[in-house]
């Protein structure tokens, strides 16, 4: 909604039967369903840039970090909080959400001919992810696209073998886009489904003498305080759009959406006798764990909509039915009906100056949220206010080791983010800043189990993103300070840094366009959070201990990139500087980061 007045047509140039590419990535054009709502006429391609193909697998990413267990597909959580997306019902489970195809990611494409993608990587260490798109249109106005991911890592920690299986992922997709003849009537489909499978291990055990971190590093030597546990969810998502025009020029249109999503989280230990000591209690069965969640929601979406030049608007009315079940328990399932109505309202105020307000707000729950917007090519601020219930999980959870059943008031949330967009020349600079004040927020203590603050929470995160883009080099660096009004609360690192440096230059006639760089990341130390495999949750680690006091470290990685037509091509040496310093460094408590790694991929395009 933010970009609203950006807007631009993209027009397909298709080379003539003299060249020797008749399709190339302009003979493709996608959307994603926002700009399908806000009827924006703006398309992209797929991406044919070299920048960035090297980085398939990153922590800070959008002035987001996140922490996980130092190996790739291993279970993710935000350092600061994401506020919600909207109000209502909502699950609770986030651990692999950065291994799924979210719906509102999805492209709808649009093609001229059909289109192929095949991207491939692989690590030394036993990381590997493979994604395949195809999309090709049936008629000149219905598209029909699929795709199919799989991703896989080995163990660092305790591995039995070479093979010892750290975590996989399969991913389908299929999304589909139809529109009239005159463009009045629109179709957007897509089902998606995904299957992750975690071997959870417990971190590492160190040395009953040791109070340091020095027996931390031993990788494959490593005692952990796990075995034989598994964490696996599975979720089908679904949604169908639609959208016609009353007049021809938008500006009455109806519209309509419904969403399905079906989840399930598990885990298991086919002996919890074995890995009593890790556990917190056993409750219900000492010969086996089997711990099961699911998960039904269904929104449905109905409203009217419309714009002209300088005006969008939109007043909708949404009903979101769930269900929260823990099937393995005697608990009862938690099920109900949200009533949801909500409008927006974007224009021109003045020039280059827009300005927009949304609301949402439900007569079941008496949540609400109010969002305010100013926006300008150089500057965007937003506010949000909203009141929210927690997540399910937060409220009601029951397995054979841990169990809580809370009744917590709602969240309030007053968020005011600030971003200042510089440019001159090949030059540019943008500071932002983020200000968040929770009351009642809802955090995992260092039991690992949820609870609420009821006094004020302050978040601050402000960052500083400056890049020089020049004809034979590149520049960016971002830079993130961070800071929490208490911290037996919520704890985050005070600084984070990113750079990147690369040289750039054609070869062989300019046949081969060749990138060769170096990338460093920068955490400062911090008393990190620790994670739980039973809830798949981050909490509270105790700053008393000295394996909780994370030290802060650099990582250089080293990469050359390559592109030759519609082939890209890395390769990389990631934490080159092991050993200089430290044989390591710990990205949770008791998980040490990736080693020293070569890491080779390609990414190949078809347009025919």
């Amino acid at each position: 909604m933010w970009t609203f007045f950006v807007a631009f047509s993209v027009q397909a140039q298709i080379l003539d039967d003299s060249t020797k590419m008749k399709y190339n990535p302009a003979s493709v054009i996608m959307q994603t369903g926002e700009e399908v709502y806000y009827n924006r006429h703006r398309y992209t391609n797929p991406s044919s840039s070299l920048t960035g193909i090297q980085s398939y697998q990153p922590l800070f990413q959008n002035g987001v970090y996140s922490q996980d267990l130092g190996n790739y597909l291993t279970p993710r959580g935000r350092v600061i909080p994401v506020t919600p997306t909207t109000i209502g019902a909502r699950y609770g489970f986030t651990a692999f959400d950065d291994f799924a195809i979210l719906p509102d990611s999805v492209r709808y494409f649009d093609t001229r001919s059909p289109f192929t993608s095949l991207d491939y990587v692989q690590g030394s260490k036993g990381q590997q992810r493979i994604y395949v798109t195809h999309s090709r249109n049936i008629t000149s106005r219905w598209n029909m696209t699929a795709l199919i991911r799989r991703m896989g890592s080995r163990k660092l920690l305790g591995a039995v073998n070479t093979t010892d299986r750290q975590a996989g992922n399969w991913s389908f997709g299929l999304s589909s886009r139809y529109y009239s003849k005159n463009a009045r009537y629109q179709l957007l489909g897509q089902v998606i489904s995904m299957s992750h499978l975690h071997y959870d291990q417990g971190g590492i055990v160190p040395g009953i003498a040791d109070s340091t971190n020095n027996d931390l590093y031993d990788y494959n030597l490593s005692t952990v305080g796990l075995k034989g546990v598994t964490t696996t969810e599975k979720r089908v998502t679904g949604r169908i759009y639609q959208q016609y025009s009353i007049r021809k020029d938008s500006s009455i249109q109806v519209f309509n959406q419904l969403d399905i999503v079906s989840r399930s989280n598990n885990f298991g230990d086919p002996s919890p006798r074995r890995n009593a000591a890790f556990y917190p209690a056993i409750y219900n069965d000492s010969n086996s764990t089997v711990d099961k969640v699911t998960y039904l929601q269904s929104d449905f979406k109905l409203g009217v909509k419309g714009m002209n030049s300088f005006l969008f608007y939109s007043l909708y009315y949404k009903a979101r039915y769930y269900k929260y079940d823990l099937p393995n328990s005697t608990v009862l399932a938690k099920e109900g009906l949200n009533t949801i109505a909500g409008g927006e309202l974007i224009g021109k105020i003045y020039k280059s100056w827009y300005a927009g307000v949304s609301t949402e707000w439900s007569a079941s729950t008496s949540e609400y949220v109010i969002e305010g917007s100013l926006i300008h090519k150089l500057l965007e601020v937003r506010y949000r206010q909203m009141q929210y219930t927690p997540t399910f999980q937060e409220q009601l959870y029951d397995g054979n080791h841990i169990r809580w059943n809370n009744q917590f008031n709602f969240i309030d949330l007053q968020q005011l983010t600030a971003v200042l967009k510089l440019r001159y020349k090949s030059i540019s600079i943008s500071p932002s800043a983020k200000w968040m004040q929770y009351k009642n927020y809802v955090y995992m203590d260092q039991f690992a189990h949820p609870a609420q603050f009821n006094n004020d929470l302050d978040v601050w995160s402000s960052n500083l993103h400056v890049a020089v883009n020049k004809r034979l080099w590149i520049f960016e660096n971002t830079f993130q300070y961070n800071f929490t009004s208490d911290e037996n609360i919520l704890r985050v690192p005070e600084t984070i840094n990113q750079t990147r440096l690369l040289l750039q230059g054609y070869l062989f006639k300019k046949a081969t366009f060749m990138q060769i760089g170096v990338d460093v990341f920068f955490r400062s130390a911090w008393v990190g959070n620790r994670y739980m495999p039973v809830t798949q949750q981050y909490y509270l680690g105790n700053a008393a201990s000295p394996f909780n006091q994370l030290e802060s470290y650099a990582l250089f990685d080293v990469f050359l990139n390559m592109q030759v037509k519609t082939a890209r091509f890395f390769v990389k040496m990631a934490y080159i500087n092991q050993g200089l310093g430290s044989n390591g460094y710990m990205v949770t408590p008791y998980y040490s980061g990736m080693t020293r790694t070569f890491e080779f991929g390609v990414n190949w395009q078809f347009f025919d």
